[in-house]
């Protein structure tokens, strides 16, 4: 029997005869592609910059899920070369206090990219999270905010 872990159906439809025709996708021949490349633009970054790009994740509570999600993140960015923080705040965290977090990594010019992992609290006004991260990249060329979810990919 195959295995599934490895690879990845592709569907596509040709509107032309009406026909569904599937193509087997090599997963981990993608998956090696893609680190690689990930990898050789973290040692350029490291070149031009001078630094490691760093990738901070903020978790807001204590979702089994997101937990999980973001150690996998911090171990993937540290495989690429790619620096890892990880801001945990309380399940009891406000919008105004996560907002203020996000303002203070902002303004660190050490910081490259900042993940918001969802879900957060439902006492969190999500939008303006979104909205205060967005606001403080407006400037920048290269958009540094990432919102993701369990399952998610990324790096």
């Amino acid at each position: 029997m195959e295995s599934r872990t490895s690879s990845a159906w592709a569907f596509s439809a040709s509107n032309a005869e009406n026909v569904t025709t599937a193509q087997l996708m090599d997963g981990t021949g993608l998956a090696e592609e893609t680190f690689a490349r990930i990898t050789e633009g973290a040692a350029q970054f490291l070149a031009v910059v001078g630094q490691r790009p760093c990738l901070v994740t903020v978790l807001v509570g204590d979702d089994p899920s997101s937990h999980v999600y973001v150690r996998m993140k911090a171990n993937r960015s540290g495989k690429v070369g790619i620096e890892s923080r990880r801001i945990d705040l309380p399940q009891t965290t406000t919008t105004e206090e996560l907002v203020a977090v996000l303002k203070d990594l902002s303004d660190d010019r050490s910081v490259d990219g900042i993940l918001l992992q969802h879900p957060v609290p439902g006492q969190i006004d999500e939008r303006a999270a979104y909205l205060a991260e967005y606001a403080c990249f407006a400037d920048d060329a290269i958009c540094r905010v990432l919102h993701c979810q369990p399952g998610d990919t990324l790096v």
